[in-house]
Order: structure tokens, then C-alpha cells, then sequence
């Protein structure tokens, strides 16, 4: 294995006016912070060389021995990225009333905290196309919180997110119409039963777990893919798969349950309206997580 300065130095961003501090130094600083860090952390199985490499790529300041480096939060943030067992968990639980904070700064906050904790975890974790994580950018400067909690502001205050999000659930509810103005006889079941419908399935998704309800989120309001949700959670694509199939299974059971139990209907007309759960699930409940 290369000396930690190596693997340092060949990670940096390039620079022709930089000026490094000797080998002997930057060695025993870099040592140094893997220290610290595998001292704040030690349930994270992050190589020294797989954290100097991070610092390199971040820019992490070695000035002074890298004394001024928040090298605690570094190591945590290189291990989120990176999808280390366990970090993305302690990421999120760490810094959950940070964000809170942050948030209640905002005067009139147009959309809930899981919705901002949903696209801060993406944008911080996972990136998209042409964009790194933006954890990468995190250099220790300054605490991890007041960056997480700096950039959840910014989300909670972009307006964009939002009206992306009820563009694509108008789409459907179009999609919706379209499909039940050609069945008059379904178009009718969904008028008579249209306000029990949407209660049993209210009902339904309130027996959801958080984590089960930001999934469904995540995957039928914004369209995020299977890959990058599972990044997010740091599980394996298979296992979001999974969980968003058993998050649909209860729904559909549980709403088919309650409308069996609570309207009166024929055995026939029963089966039409079993029928429309199974081809409006998805709709209905996007339409009830936006709101």
C-alpha cells in the first residue's frame, strides 16, 4: 500500500498553485485525522486509504497539521458516500434535529420535513446524472450539521422540486381520466364510491411505516429509480425492490379489506370494485402522498 501522502496528494483536485507541506508532515497529519476518525466512529469499516482518498478528493485542508479539519464528521460523510454498513442510518439520525433547526428558520415552510429530508439524503448520497454527491464537496471546514442543515434550507426554500413533482401527479390523475372515460361501467363505480375509496386508501397507507410511505414517495411521485433509492438507504437495489412490492401488497390488502368491510354491496359489484383498486392503486396513492 502507498504512503497515506501518496494517496493524498494523487487525489487532489489539480492545482499548479499549490504548495504542499513536506512528506514527513503531510504523513503524520494525515495519520493524525484517520485517527480522530476511526475514533468517532468505529462501528465504520473505512480504510485509512479509502478516507485519504476522500480528503483528497474533497480538497481537505492540511494547514497546521490539519488540526482545523473536522476530521470526525469527514470520516462519517466518506463513509455514507462510499456505502458503508450503518453510515447512511447514523448520517440521518445525527443530524435529523439539525435540520430541524435549520428548517424552523424558514418562515412559512411550503413543504413537510420528510420531503425535504427525501431529496436532501438524494442530493447529499446519491448525486444525479453529471452531478457528484454532495457530500464530495464537504471539505471539513466548519461542522457537517451546519452543512446539511444550510443545504436543507436551500431545498426547503426551491420551489422547483414542488411544482415538478405536482406536474408529473397531474399527469397521472389525466392518465386516470383518460383510462375511466373509456370504461363506463368502471367510470361509474369510481364516481359512487369515489370518497370511500380515497378514505380506505388514506387508511390503508396510515398503517405504512415512515420508511415504507417515503419509498412509495420517492418511486410514484418523483420518479426516482429503484437504483438510486437504494443508495440512499444503503441496501441493495433487490431489497428496495422488495420493499416497495410489500408497501404496495399492503395497500392493495388493506384498502380491498376495508372496502369489503365497511361498503354493501353484491358479490359482483364487489369484484368490479376490487378491479379499480388493482388499476387505480398507484394514482390514488400518489395523489394522497402529495397532499
Amino acid at each position: 500500500m502507498p504512503p497515506l501522502a501518496d494517496t493524498y496528494l494523487g487525489a487532489l483536485p489539480p492545482d499548479p498553485a499549490r504548495t504542499d507541506p513536506s512528506r514527513e508532515a503531510l504523513e503524520e497529519a494525515l495519520a493524525a485525522l484517520c485517527a480522530r476518525g476511526r475514533a468517532a466512529h468505529p462501528g465504520l469499516a473505512v480504510t485509512d486509504d479509502e478516507f485519504v482518498r476522500h480528503l483528497g478528493r474533497c480538497g481537505t485542508s492540511l494547514a497546521a497539521g490539519g488540526a482545523s479539519a473536522a476530521a470526525e464528521d469527514l470520516f462519517l460523510a466518506c463513509a455514507a458516500v462510499a456505502g458503508v454498513a450503518g453510515a447512511v442510518d447514523r448520517l440521518r439520525a445525527d443530524h435529523r434535529a439539525a435540520i430541524s433547526g435549520y428548517l424552523r428558520a424558514i418562515d412559512k415552510l411550503e413543504i413537510s420535513m420528510d420531503e425535504v429530508e427525501q431529496r436532501l439524503w438524494e442530493v447529499l448520497i446519491v448525486g444525479s446524472a453529471g452531478t457528484p454527491p454532495k457530500l464530495l464537496s464537504y471539505s471539513g471546514r466548519g461542522s457537517l450539521a451546519g452543512f446539511v442543515g444550510i443545504l436543507a434550507q436551500r431545498i426547503a426554500l426551491d420551489g422547483g422540486r414542488q411544482r415538478g413533482a405536482e406536474a408529473r401527479a397531474k399527469a397521472k390523475m389525466a392518465a386516470e381520466v383518460n383510462a375511466v372515460a373509456g370504461d363506463a361501467e368502471l367510470a361509474f363505480i369510481k364516481l359512487r364510491y369515489k370518497d370511500g375509496f380515497e378514505q380506505a386508501i388514506r387508511d390503508a397507507l396510515a398503517e405504512l411505516d415512515d420508511r415504507e410511505r417515503m419509498i412509495l414517495r420517492m418511486h410514484t411521485i418523483d420518479g426516482v429509480t429503484l437504483d438510486r433509492i437504494a443508495r440512499v438507504y444503503g441496501v441493495t437495489q433487490p431489497t428496495i425492490s422488495r420493499w416497495l412490492s410489500d408497501a404496495r401488497a399492503r395497500v392493495f390488502a388493506e384498502t380491498r379489506r376495508l372496502l369489503r368491510e365497511r361498503l354493501q354491496v353484491s358479490e359482483a359489484e364487489f369484484d368490479s370494485i376490487a378491479d379499480l383498486v388493482v388499476s387505480q392503486i398507484d394514482v390514488n396513492v400518489s395523489h394522497i402522498l402529495r397532499t
